[in-house]
């Protein structure tokens, strides 16, 4: 096994999950779109150009794929910290209802040796990317990991449980994963359209709570244009959608770029801590969502025109029924 090397900057943000590279097949278009890195290196990527330092903790695998991983993540300045294996790089395909399939020989790719997941003094917080696409041994890693973490008490655990999969079983298994990771992080994030999947007959209301009795200090559900919903002990926070112009944005791209802004606002906040997110304020929560959802709409509609940035968040639009009626 290679490691890939490290500088001397301790990183901010450390996001762990799978490295891969997707082949989405999109409705009308007989084509299939590459999309380098998956969620992980899309979330990494968007902090980064918000201005965080981050580090990427996943195995790579030592072929092109992996190279064109690896050469994206550098362009922008982030660091892979873990094993460069023999192993290919998992591909992955995606059909136009953002189902996963896998095409023959793609299981045993996706069963690679997980990577060690170090906690390295310094850092903030560590996010916790994609479950559903990892094994049952990198989902044991992570929890592990994640538990570590909330047990040092100097470390905000974030996490983002969503579900790729069509069929019934493995969402319910998705849905099984996450709750074994949810009472280790300090705030927790989920698509209402995964979401539906992985808990049939459920609300957003019925799941934020069942997730917040579990640990985390805060819930976030994002609805695309229906906006966001929270719950926070005592309160449920509402936040309007985004401008039409850009609700019918690609979701990977703004579902990260969701995630990086609200990271980005509760660290400049200085509430990405356990303490801080341990009874967070609803108005910090509410004023992070906001920030959110502005930059998942920017990222969407100026995805073409370069980096997003603070200064070029959209403002949100005025909300609709929302996530709160489902």
């Amino acid at each position: 096994m290679e490691t890939e090397e490290r500088g001397d900057t301790v990183e901010s943000i450390v996001v762990a999950g799978q490295l891969l590279v997707e082949l989405e097949h999109e409705a009308g278009i007989d084509a299939y779109r590459q999309h380098v890195g998956g969620s992980v290196a899309d979330v990494a990527v968007g902090l980064r150009q918000l201005g965080i330092t981050c580090a990427v903790v996943a195995a790579s695998g030592r072929d092109h794929l992996g190279d064109q991983v690896r050469a994206r993540l550098a362009r922008h300045g982030v660091p892979i910290r873990g094993e460069r294996g023999p192993e290919p790089t998992a591909l992955v395909f995606r059909g136009p209802q953002g189902f996963l399939s896998r095409p023959h020989g793609l299981e045993e790719r996706l069963r690679r040796r997980p990577t060690a997941c170090p906690l390295v003094s310094g850092h903030v917080a560590l996010h916790a990317e994609q479950p559903s696409v990892w094994s049952r041994s990198e989902v044991a890693l992570v929890t592990e990991t994640m538990a570590e973490a909330a047990r040092g008490g100097q470390l905000a655990v974030s996490l983002v449980a969503n579900c790729w999969h069509s069929d019934r079983r493995e969402a319910l298994l998705a849905a099984r994963d996450v709750e074994q990771m949810v009472p280790f992080a300090h705030v927790v994030r989920g698509n209402w359209e995964d979401l539906a999947r992985m808990y049939p007959g459920w609300s957003v209301r019925g799941i934020a709570d069942r997730w917040l009795a579990l640990g985390p200090g805060a819930v976030v559900i994002t609805g695309g244009a229906d906006g966001a919903y929270a719950r926070v002990r005592n309160h449920r926070i509402v936040v309007p959608s985004t401008p039409p112009s850009v609700r019918h944005a690609r979701r990977r791209e703004s579902g990260a770029a969701f995630t990086a802004g609200l990271l980005h606002h509760l660290h400049k906040g200085g509430i990405l801590t356990p303490q801080g997110l341990a009874r967070p304020a609803a108005s910090e929560i509410e004023q992070a969502m906001e920030f959110a959802l502005s930059i998942a709409a920017a990222a969407g509609g100026t995805a073409a025109a370069g980096p997003v940035s603070a200064a070029s968040r959209a403002k949100p639009a005025t909300p609709g029924a929302g996530l709160a009626a489902r």
